[in-house]
């Protein structure tokens, strides 16, 4: 169990942001298909990019004792996306896009992308993620 919801919300977030996002840039391909060598890297700086706003949103919020470990959680979720991706596995704001239905585009990439700006995080890989996600939503 974790001690802090917000640094709980923020490790979910840290794969959501990037296989969510990553699966339908990509037109609705699963996650095996963005864990590829060849796409893994941008998963990944999806990844840090998330810990970094994460951080620096639990430091604002007085909760320092609780930011995440970067190379443990890349580690962590390197090994579930690993099996998710062995099984082929797409999420679900994959399937809304594949079946036509609205997806979390705001709450999932837009409100983290905001926080990050208000806290200065420079964040290229999900502004550019979250500019694309809104025009097909």
């Amino acid at each position: 169990p974790q001690d802090c919801l917000l640094k709980a919300q923020w490790a979910k977030l840290a794969w959501n942001i990037p296989f969510n996002g990553l699966t339908v840039a990509g037109g609705g391909v699963s996650v095996a298909d963005v864990w590829r060598p060849s796409n893994k890297a941008v998963a990944l700086a999806l990844i840090s990019e998330v810990c970094h706003i994460a951080n620096a949103n639990l430091a604002d919020q007085g909760k320092v004792n609780h930011l995440l470990d970067e190379p443990s959680l890349v580690a962590s979720l390197s090994a579930i996306t690993d099996k998710m991706a062995a099984a082929t596995y797409v999420p679900s704001t994959t399937l809304d896009f594949i079946h036509k239905r609205p997806m979390e585009i705001d709450a999932i990439f837009g409100e983290p992308l905001r926080r990050a700006m208000a806290l200065g995080v420079h964040t290229p890989n999900l502004h550019l993620l979250a500019s694309v996600l809104a025009l097909v939503n």
